[in-house]
């Protein structure tokens, strides 16, 4: 009989916070220790200190409202800790018993509820899913998809998608053949949550508390969201703009109650319980009463199936789990976001400990994968005794390297003008007499800090790949030609496309944008749509992939429906 792990101490938690005014309204948390007590050795006190230091650097550069840690080893949780506020209003402080929504992290749940299935003979994973969900409408020119191509993310299935889509009679097709290639797919484990209630006769949230939460002392989590939990939820963030790109420190609204029952992102949890699911993977899936799922069960848990370089250069997929060499060590990690939350899960399986982090906000692309990352390299080092760590700076997103490859003059067909400015380190807009930053947003993308410019992201374009010349620009429907742009100047499109351009917003308050711009259709400004058939196109120039958005319901020369895969978005006025 294995030993059985050591009872935690879930005692250590920290109420930070203080609200501070920051230049356009927007609430800042400055943390600040009021209380501490950590469970365990006694050197881990220095790493906490470090790690509370980091964590009140990055909530202030990433306007963090609230945030919760979790750690675990091996052998005990180690420490528990919340930071920052729960409501910026009345000024309440998050604790360790709000519960957070994990987001993706949950596809780590469903995949090991269906390595249990595995173990008990009841489920095949090389099997055609449609062997056990013969009501899925699949048409596919490709071989059928398995159990394990929906896990590994390899299906061809589109990234969000619906089992049962508007029009009754529609199929559900793959963009590639499966096992071709990993695309992540939140469609796919919606999917397996469908087959873990086919397989256990229960749905899938008691499946995941009665196999996960409930041999593991997980007794606050909670398998979806919704009114049930409102009074325990944090109170979480969101963006007050829906319709724009949010600049680093932008205003943030309350977000509205979430009821979300989807098995690719529906566990809510607290930094405590999560501990305890960090200590099981530790552990290599064994609880304090016994194995969660076989040694063969959490070996194919953990092994890299496909890869997926998207997180990191060595990262692969395993089942629902990301597997990764990091310095020569063997890592599990996920992330997670909600509409209102951002999570990140690592653990360091050679030394034995992991971290959760999650936070009452969101903001596009921020994940607080950093936190955890050196949460378990800080404790990593203490439990060693080696020196700890140097925390990671922070980075200046208006610092442009390279600001010289864009300074200069654009211009429109009509006469207007774009001057972009460079001082070596950064570049500005000059715009009514003012010099406006620009903020930096990815490989020649920018946001501009001003209200004339808020509505899309500023891109550039190069007169070849790599860091060949910069010769034009675009923000929405507007191009400016620069200087050394030597294409064409008038560009031939279908007329009907005209009337695909405009704003469309879905009934969960998604919204885009979509311009036509040098004879080709773009959502967001920033994202190509390209055509497959009279009103059909795909997104993004990825090869085969599976997402496909169509425009529909003509009148008055526009169209009035567009769908995304199987989401329906309806044209709206701009206001």
């Amino acid at each position: 009989m294995e030993q059985a792990l050591p009872t935690p101490q879930l005692t250590r938690r920290r109420m930070l916070g203080t609200v501070a005014a920051l230049g356009a309204a927007n609430l800042l948390a400055l943390p600040s220790a009021l209380a501490r007590t950590i469970p365990g050795a006694v050197q881990n006190g220095k790493a906490f200190t470090l790690v509370d230091s980091y964590i009140a650097d990055h909530m202030k550069e990433f306007y963090v409202p609230g945030m919760s840690l979790g750690v675990a080893s091996r052998a005990a949780v180690i420490g528990t800790s919340g930071y920052g506020l729960n409501d910026l209003k009345l000024k309440t402080p998050v604790t360790t018993s709000h519960l957070f929504q994990v987001g993706s992290i949950s596809k780590s749940f469903v995949a090991l509820v269906l390595l249990g299935l595995h173990d008990e003979g009841k489920l095949d994973f090389q099997q055609p899913i449609a062997a056990y969900l013969p009501w899925l409408r699949i048409k596919s020119p490709f071989r059928p998809i398995t159990v394990h191509d929906l896990l590994t993310h390899t299906s061809g299935l589109a990234r969000t998608n619906m089992a049962f889509p508007p029009d009754a009679a529609a199929d559900i097709e793959p963009g590639y053949a499966p096992g071709e290639r990993y695309s992540y797919s939140n469609f796919a484990y919606q999917i397996l949550g469908a087959l873990i209630e086919q397989l256990d006769g229960r749905d899938f949230n008691e499946s995941i508390r009665a196999r996960i939460f409930a041999p593991l002392g997980m007794n606050n989590s909670t398998g979806i969201i919704g009114n049930a939990i409102r009074e325990r939820m944090a109170t979480s963030y969101e963006p007050l703009f829906d319709d724009r790109p949010h600049p680093r420190g932008g205003r943030l609204r309350e977000a509205s109650m979430l009821v979300f029952d989807n098995a690719a992102g529906s566990v809510a949890s607290t930094p405590g319980d999560m501990a305890l699911y960090l200590q099981m993977l530790a552990r290599g899936g064994m609880g304090p009463q016994g194995r969660i799922v076989s040694e063969a069960a959490f070996k194919l848990f953990t092994t890299a199936h496909t890869r997926s370089a998207e997180p990191g250069p060595n990262a692969g997929y395993g089942y629902g789990i990301h597997v990764d060499q990091v310095d020569g060590r063997a890592v599990l990690h996920h992330t997670g976001g909600m509409p209102s939350f951002s999570s990140a899960m690592y653990i360091d399986m050679d030394a034995g400990i992991g971290a959760y982090v999650s936070t009452n906000h969101s903001q596009s692309g921020y994940r607080p994968t950093a936190v955890a990352k050196f949460a378990v390299e800080a404790l990593s080092a203490s439990q060693k005794g080696k020196l700890l760590p140097a925390a990671p700076a922070a980075v200046d997103v208006r610092l442009v390297p390279n600001s010289k490859d864009y300074a200069g003059i654009y211009t429109m067909a009509d006469g207007r003008t774009l001057d972009i400015l460079s001082d070596s380190a950064h570049l500005f807009l000059k715009h009514k007499g003012m010099l406006v930053p620009l903020e930096l947003r990815g490989p020649d993308r920018f946001l501009v800090l001003h209200p004339d410019f808020s509505m899309f992201i500023l891109g550039f374009g190069r007169s070849g790949g790599g860091m060949t010349p910069v010769v034009e620009a675009f923000y929405g429907a507007d191009w400016y030609a620069g200087a050394g742009y030597e294409g064409p100047r008038e560009f031939s499109y279908p007329k009907e496309w005209d009337g695909y351009a405009g704003t469309y917003r879905r009934d969960d308050g998604f919204q885009t944008v979509v311009v036509l711009r040098k004879g080709q259709l773009w959502r967001s400004g920033l994202v190509p749509l390209l055509p497959l058939a009279p009103g059909l196109f795909k997104p993004g120039d990825a090869k085969d992939t599976p997402d496909r958005i169509a425009f529909s319901h003509p009148a008055q020369g526009k169209a009035w429906r567009m769908r995304m895969n199987d989401v329906d978005c309806w044209r709206v006025r701009p206001g």
